[in-house]
């Protein structure tokens, strides 16, 4: 899959999962964060590993970094949880620049 279609897959994975604040999923591993459900649209788990996907998460990431004006791909997982962060927000950056 493209970037794109991963990012794509990614909203359909928090419509289905759920979308959590605050770690990758919650306990259950059922409602995942923005980059869980990039994690989840690539291998099916919402927590990263050292994957053959690996490269492509990275590569999402970094673009998410670019075109939320983040400096860092760190402060991704702050955006997320942000008080106030609405899912709507988080699929927006998905579906990216229009």
């Amino acid at each position: 899959m493209t970037n794109k279609e991963v990012r794509l897959k990614a909203i359909e994975e928090l419509e289905k999962r759920g979308w959590y604040q605050g770690s990758w999923c919650n306990a259950e591993g059922r409602n995942v964060c923005m980059m869980g459900a990039v994690s989840c649209a690539i291998d099916g788990s919402p927590i990263p590993s050292y994957f053959e996907g690996q490269a492509q998460f990275c590569s999402i990431r970094a673009e998410l970094q670019t075109e939320l004006g983040l400096e860092f791909a760190s402060d991704i997982y702050e955006w997320n949880d942000t008080t106030g962060r609405t899912l709507e927000e988080v699929k927006a950056a998905l579906r990216g620049p229009q």
